[in-house]
């Protein structure tokens, strides 16, 4: 069984997520009592990355703290971003220390701010995986996040699909 971890005012807890994207949005909104809306200017978008990342340090915080209530490992704690949750993965990756940094990532269709990002030595194994005909974030993408993992000697898998919608239906 997957779970959320959900974070609503100074309410958290640990939800069932439904197999489907769109239930699982449909959930989230539900359960927030508001729509999920884009970002509209470049300093909400730099503060939302900046919440997003800080959202995401926390998570593996609460979850390392409430390891033992919840009969978890504390030291098999993952994040799996799709899309900008694979950037705000990253971002987790690169800001993270040993009490919140996840101990292992997935990220698909996701990239790197930078093509010369360095990841640090002491980042988690990740998975990626990416569609070649993905027209919003190129395949070349998760290759360049490939390669910083390669570069960083940390374990790491990159899985390439024809379709998108072999990767996230």
């Amino acid at each position: 069984m997957s779970v959320a971890l959900q974070r609503l005012s100074s309410n958290t807890r640990l939800v069932p997520t439904p197999k489907e994207t769109s239930k699982f949005l449909e959930l989230i909104t539900k359960e927030s009592g508001k729509a999920l809306e884009g970002v509209v200017s470049a300093k909400d978008a730099a503060d939302a990355e900046t919440a997003a990342t800080q959202d995401g340090l926390d998570a593996v915080s609460y979850l390392r703290n409430h390891a033992m209530q919840w009969h978890l490992r504390r030291d098999r704690i993952g994040l799996l971003g799709f899309s900008s949750g694979a950037f705000t993965s990253i971002n987790v990756v690169l800001s993270g220390d040993e009490h919140n940094r996840p101990d292992l990532v997935g990220l698909a269709y996701g990239a790197l701010a930078d093509w010369n990002e360095t990841i640090p030595a002491s980042s988690p194994p990740a998975f990626i995986a990416a569609s070649t005909d993905d027209q919003q974030v190129p395949a070349v993408q998760a290759v360049m996040i490939y390669k910083a993992w390669l570069q960083a000697k940390v374990p790491v898998e990159l899985h390439l699909f024809n379709q998108v919608a072999m990767v996230l239906p």
